[in-house]
């Protein structure tokens, strides 16, 4: 089901105005990220992969960053890499592109996820977001705390056979009101927040940062036309 845009919300402490250029940014990162995924080659190495997403957002007038263009290819790895070494792009393999864009006083984080190449398993796994979405909103507007949050989310996660690869945590997203991450067992408060998602389903994997607007009374996602955002059974 749509999700109405944030309008007139009450205790929210934003402007209609800046939730649009909230709103827009997000829109912006998504695009680039699109962009560059579309635009990776095999061979290619992580740095290469990250020059060309930050290359992306340069072409789109972006050339300040909240955090800079990562890309990551294949699992997660604990350990840095030296220059040169780690994966090279092949078919099969998840990469994940992440990035906080900056406009001004405004940022919004993105991540995205993609196959490149044909790849059932995290083609299944990336259809399986929208629900995840759709799970999150519920919780937030049920007044679940981030304890429920992790909790419900893990749960859901076990009954598919999935893995969370790291907690759900609401991040506050105000860079001109500075707000502290909310406790974990109260509801989540009326904000700007970011929440992360991110999967593991045997070699697969699959992640989205989205920005979310909490009231007094509900919550709303902040744009539904986004890479992850569709059609669930949730």
């Amino acid at each position: 089901m749509p999700i109405s845009p944030v309008r007139h919300t009450a205790a929210l402490p934003l402007e209609e105005a800046e939730l649009d250029r909230y709103r827009d940014l997000q829109q912006l990162a998504y695009r680039c990220l699109r962009l560059a995924a579309g635009r990776l080659r095999a061979g290619m190495t992580e740095r290469q992969a990250a020059d060309l997403l930050r290359l992306t957002f340069a072409s789109a007038g972006v050339h300040d960053f909240a955090h800079r263009p990562q890309v990551r290819i294949g699992p997660a790895r604990r350990s840095a890499l030296l220059p040169g070494a780690g994966p090279r792009l092949r078919a099969g393999v998840v990469v994940l592109l992440r990035c906080t864009p900056r406009l001004g006083r405004y940022a919004a984080p993105a991540v995205l996820t993609r196959p490149f190449g044909p790849s059932p398993e995290a083609e299944r796994l990336h259809a399986e977001l929208p629900s995840y979405r759709d799970l999150l909103l519920d919780e937030v507007r049920g007044g679940a705390s981030p304890d429920r949050l992790r909790a419900v989310t893990a749960a859901f996660a076990a009954r598919r056979g999935h893995v969370l690869a790291a907690p759900v945590l609401p991040s506050p997203v105000a860079p001109a009101r500075p707000v502290p991450p909310p406790a974990a067992d109260v509801p989540v408060p009326p904000g700007l927040w970011a929440l992360t998602l991110r999967l593991t389903a045997g070699s697969a994997q699959a992640a989205f940062t989205e920005l979310l607007a909490v009231t007094s009374h509900s919550a709303c996602w902040l744009d539904d036309d986004l890479p992850h955002a569709g059609p669930s059974d949730h």
